[in-house]
């Protein structure tokens, strides 16, 4: 979920940022808005380990872009600082991103370049201090992404990290609402070659679709099993746009970027020896236009929430 957090503060929070035309007659590599359509002016994340203590993130950005992040245990502000996003397109294909933290320091840039109105590359730096909504510090590290299609389908991704990783992806679709992902890992040495000694990891995993929600989600790694499935309203999720969908392919079959908004999450973890199932529901408080101002989150049998996130549009 902090994942899901992470983009929408990225994306969500810059405004005006570019005033030029994003039309598809005029960019046809870009064909949609750099901004998406529901801006978000404040969230509250808070997370709840008992009664008594709980952690709390508060995400305010202003008209210039300026994103305040602030950091509570209980009512204690312990981290606060203040970061400035901006978004710009370069001619017909390029997309650039940064966040400079306190005015000064820049702590995340992203490329994108488009073919054709599709992502084929991303490249993401990321610098020494980077807080991430997590509240962990992410290392000097650089990610650069591959995207290859085929009958405007996604059909393998590959990751090359600067600290030797690689993480390639193979997609298999059954239809439009199928899909496989296979994931494969293995490391690298400083001439780019594959570590002689080095196992590669797989995983795979499927996702099943349905009215542009994700309605089941399958993990498979060894013996282990993952199965979860989930349930839906039927109001606005302001994170399905395509700014967002189109920013990064993969997010079309998160949960927390489908069309509407998660009811229930039932995940089924089994190794062939023991079975593990966990439930959890989700409530919601929505404003005139359909678009949640407050989300609460159970485990089954609790009338306590452990998550609550509340929106400022």
């Amino acid at each position: 979920l902090l994942i899901a957090l992470a983009m929408i503060a990225i994306i969500g929070c810059s405004k005006n940022e570019d005033k030029s035309d994003t039309s598809s007659e005029n960019n046809p590599d870009i064909p949609f808005n750099i901004i998406p359509k529901v801006l978000i002016k404040k969230q509250t994340i808070t997370i709840y380990y008992d009664r008594d203590h709980y952690q709390k993130i508060v995400l305010t950005t202003d008209n210039n872009n300026n994103q305040v992040n602030e950091f509570y245990k209980n009512e204690q502000l312990e981290h606060r600082f203040t970061e400035t996003y901006s978004i710009k397109k370069e001619g017909k294909s390029t997309i650039y991103t940064s966040i400079t933290k306190e005015g000064d320091k820049i702590t995340e840039k992203k490329v994108s370049v488009f073919e054709k109105g599709k992502l084929v590359k991303k490249i993401e730096d990321y610098f020494e201090g980077n807080i991430q909504l997590s509240g962990s510090t992410r290392l000097n590290e650089s990610i650069t992404t591959y995207f290859n299609y085929e009958n405007d389908k996604l059909i393998s991704m590959k990751e090359v990290t600067s600290l030797g990783t690689v993480r390639e992806y193979y997609f298999s679709y059954r239809s439009n609402n199928e899909l496989s992902i296979e994931k494969i890992n293995y490391s690298i040495n400083e001439k780019g070659q594959e570590e002689p000694n080095t196992q590669r990891a797989r995983t795979k995993q499927t996702f099943y679709l349905s009215n542009n929600n994700l309605i089941k989600h399958i993990a498979k790694k060894g013996d282990l099993v993952e199965t979860t499935v989930y349930t839906y309203d039927n109001k606005n999720n302001f994170a399905h746009d395509e700014t967002y969908l189109i920013s990064d392919p993969i997010l079309r079959f998160m949960a927390d970027f489908s069309k509407n908004n998660v009811l229930t999450e039932e995940t089924t973890r089994t190794n062939g020896q023991y079975t593990e199932i966990r439930k959890n529901r989700s409530e919601y408080e929505y404003n005139d236009k359909g678009y949640v101002t407050k989300r609460s989150e159970y485990n089954e049998g609790e009338s306590t929430p452990y998550y609550v996130q509340e929106y400022e549009y």
